[in-house]
């Protein structure tokens, strides 16, 4: 936690559809209790987007959020508790403005409980891959949220809402 290496990268202009993305990262949490950035989107605290560790009771759940404007289009905090420090979690999180849907996928299994769940409508645009800084492992609105812990594979794909599945098989067996 110590430590503030992160990534950022700013697109030269904003896309013109950031109605749909999907993120897929390996995880593997060094620390708990507090903040942890996974991928976020935007410099300002009223016009941002994020996929972290976090809850207000805790910080040990998955948050998936985009605020426009001030206000939350989309906010899902799981009720699950992801206190492991041994093993990697494959997070994968993908959102549809156009048709209202998001989910959150934590090794290939849907997570459905949250104590907080709103969706988009209206084919509202996100935050991601707006012409503003995009953060890996860090909240970039006031640099601070480092992720405490290692981060593999991390797909960021425009355009497209897709599941779990897209990204590899988990073999139940083994």
């Amino acid at each position: 936690r110590a430590d503030s290496a992160h990534l950022t990268y700013t697109p030269a202009s904003a896309s013109t559809d950031r109605t749909k993305i999907t993120i897929s990262a390996w995880v593997k949490k060094i620390g708990i209790n507090h903040e942890q950035n996974i991928f976020h989107a935007g410099t300002s605290n009223n016009n941002r987007a994020m996929l972290r560790f976090y809850t207000s009771s805790g910080y040990d759940n998955i948050s998936f959020a985009a605020r426009t404007s001030g206000s939350w289009i989309l906010q899902l905090n799981t009720t699950q508790k992801f206190r492991d420090t041994t093993g990697w979690y494959h997070i994968v999180a993908r959102c549809d403005t156009t048709n209202g849907t998001a989910n959150i996928y934590v090794n290939g299994e849907e997570l459905t409980d949250f104590t907080t769940s709103t969706k988009p409508s209206g084919s509202q645009s996100l935050e991601w891959f707006n012409n503003s800084e995009h953060q890996i492992g860090q909240r970039g609105y006031d640099n601070t949220g480092y992720m405490n812990g290692y981060m593999a594979e991390i797909n960021v794909i425009q355009g497209q809402a897709l599941d779990a599945s897209y990204f590899g098989y988990t073999e139940f067996q083994t």
